[in-house]
């Protein structure tokens, strides 16, 4: 971000954004019911795992044939190449779908770290070298091919799957439950993508790609942290998907856990955000600021709900998120027309807030009845985080105060403040569960050696 320009970012976002829905449809669900269906046999596995990678292999061809479309749509030749090269992680995912769902459902956890740590790193590693190299938005696009290929072969060694010719009769439940998923998968794909296709049109590349560096700085807490304890904790759920009350004790732990560790990141952000810029990323994305500020708060409820739609997939209860995502798919187009047309790249972040009222009362409403996990539930499990995440901002804020000679030594300082308060106050209120998970990891650790 520091080295490229909102321009490579607008013209990414323009690219994956079809490449983003083609990537859902291809993927068919077929994963997650891998995970949630536990009695599915190896030939079952492996004929799910033929229609993966023959739906990835059609994906990669249609990218190929909309390619020329889209870079009309949003009068941008250049999108061309960029969508034939994004295609080609389409059909890289879809071989390591079920190699991947297989590791999550055995709960091979080191599998699943090490494939992840292989996609970040060689992301990371690919897109910094172009960067430097001035290939400007062909640094993002040569990094997510690399970081696919990277994960998927070694997936395809650790959890080798063969290769079976489909047959619907019996793979017939299976598809079903992927169907379920599927449709609620597009029509998050739909209106999640709409502000790069409203932006894109209404702001061109610039504007978008304000808007785009805003949303990948505010959910980077979210996305990065909660992804990895919801696929820790999807097949544990899965496993309990028959017991209530083992359930509704899981569910609040990951609520609360995913509370303790992203809110004090996201209130920070959310306030340290014009001088993040001003140090790290530079003055060309100041236009940013208000954005970051209006995502980050936004995350704070979004990654609570996360565990919901992971419940609600391994109870059988997938046509609630189906049936919400449909709803948020005619409701948010709207706002994020509106919202940029009348204030531009922060009128997209603005947006996103009308999915709240969309989806978490109906999913407490649901989980109160099937687990016992209502409003109440939900708000005594996070108001010890949230008293903590306000005295560490009341201190955040007033460390910025004192310590106002230059932009670096606020960031720095408020950092470190921020980070010494908020441990303090959550060891202080949760003490006793920390003190108790520590002796249990030690025992653990003896135990193994």
């Amino acid at each position: 971000m520091r080295l490229l320009h909102p321009e490579d970012y607008g013209l990414f976002g323009m690219a994956i954004v079809f490449v983003t829905a083609a990537q859902v449809i291809a993927e068919f669900g077929i994963g997650s019911t891998i995970v949630a269906m536990q009695k599915l046999s190896k030939e079952d596995e492996s004929q799910l795992h033929s229609v993966s990678t023959l739906f990835g292999f059609s994906a990669f061809i249609v990218a190929l044939a909309a390619a020329y479309p889209i870079s009309q749509f949003f009068r941008e030749p250049r999108v061309v190449a960029l969508v034939f090269a994004l295609g080609v992680p389409l059909f890289i995912n879809s071989v390591m779908t079920v190699p991947l769902a297989l590791a999550t459902k055995k709960l091979d956890y080191p599998t699943m770290a090490i494939s992840d740590l292989l996609r970040t790193l060689m992301g990371a590693f690919i897109s910094l070298a172009f960067a430097f190299a001035g290939a400007g938005v062909w640094a993002l696009v040569i990094a997510q091919i690399a970081a696919a290929i990277s994960a998927t072969l070694f997936l395809l060694v650790r959890v080798p799957t063969s290769f079976s010719f489909p047959q619907i009769s019996r793979i017939i439940v299976p598809l079903k439950y992927s169907r379920e998923i599927l449709v609620e998968r597009i029509a998050w794909m739909f209106y999640s993508s709409m502000p790069a296709i409203i932006g894109g049109r209404l702001l061109g590349a610039d504007g978008l790609g304000v808007y785009v560096f805003a949303f990948t700085i505010a959910s980077m807490p979210g996305e990065k942290l909660v992804n990895i304890i919801t696929s820790v904790a999807t097949p544990l759920l899965a496993r309990a998907q028959s017991d209530a009350s083992q359930l509704r004790s899981l569910l609040a732990k990951l609520v609360e856990g995913i509370a303790i560790v992203t809110w004090p990141l996201l209130v920070g952000l959310a306030l340290v955000s014009s001088l993040l810029i001003e140090v790290v990323f530079g003055e060309r994305w100041s236009n940013a600021d208000t954005s970051i500020k209006i995502l980050s708060i936004y995350f704070i409820i979004k990654v609570v709900m996360t565990p919901f739609g992971q419940l609600f997939l391994v109870t059988g209860q997938a046509k609630l998120n189906r049936q919400l995502s449909v709803l948020a798919a005619l409701l948010l187009p709207v706002a994020f027309f509106l919202g940029a047309q009348i204030v531009g790249p922060t009128g997209l972040s603005l947006a996103w807030w009308i999915t709240v009222p969309i989806f978490l009362a109906p999913s407490l409403s649901l989980l109160k009845r099937i687990v016992g996990f209502g409003p109440f539930q939900f708000f005594n499990v996070v108001i010890r985080t949230a008293l903590c995440v306000a005295v560490m901002a009341g201190a955040v804020t007033l460390s910025m105060y004192i310590f106002n000679s230059s932009a670096r030594f606020q960031l720095v300082s408020a950092i470190i403040v921020g980070a010494i308060v908020y441990m303090s106050a959550i060891f202080f209120v949760k003490r006793s569960a920390i003190l108790r998970l520590l002796s249990e990891y030690r025992k653990a650790n003896v135990k193994d050696a």
